[in-house]
């Protein structure tokens, strides 16, 4: 294993380790893809729409209010599971990318390639 695959596999064990509003926050702050909201958020992101509008809306995705998080581009996906609507080779891309922490001790000392890899396959590249 390449010291860049070492690092990349560190950080994207230590994502998968995060809990859902890290995972969340991270995404939306970063803007790595389209944003998630809490179902909790919905009568706030829809307040300026149309009774009509909201019950047009939520019969084309089949709304339905005991999902957890939603994502919004014209359309409405729900999900229970954040992998549903997290890409999260997307988070590890940027992380790697921007050099992004993400506030996380381990993830930054895999950034700094404080990790285990095979210096043998180092030599051979």
């Amino acid at each position: 294993m390449t010291k860049y695959e070492a690092m990349r596999e560190a950080i994207e064990v230590r994502i998968n380790e995060m809990d859902e509003d890290d995972i969340i926050t991270a995404w939306n702050d970063n803007e790595v893809g389209e944003h998630i909201y809490y179902i909790d958020d919905f009568d706030d992101l829809f307040c300026d729409y149309s009774p009509q509008g909201i019950a047009e809306l939520a019969s084309d995705c089949g709304w339905e209010s005991w999902y957890d998080y939603f994502t919004y581009d014209g359309e409405i996906q729900q999900s229970n599971c954040i992998e549903d609507l997290v890409d999260l080779d997307d988070l590890v891309e940027y992380v790697m990318d921007e050099e992004d922490d993400l506030g996380d001790e381990e993830i930054r000392k895999a950034l700094d390639g404080d990790v285990e890899y095979d210096e043998d396959d180092e030599e051979e590249e």
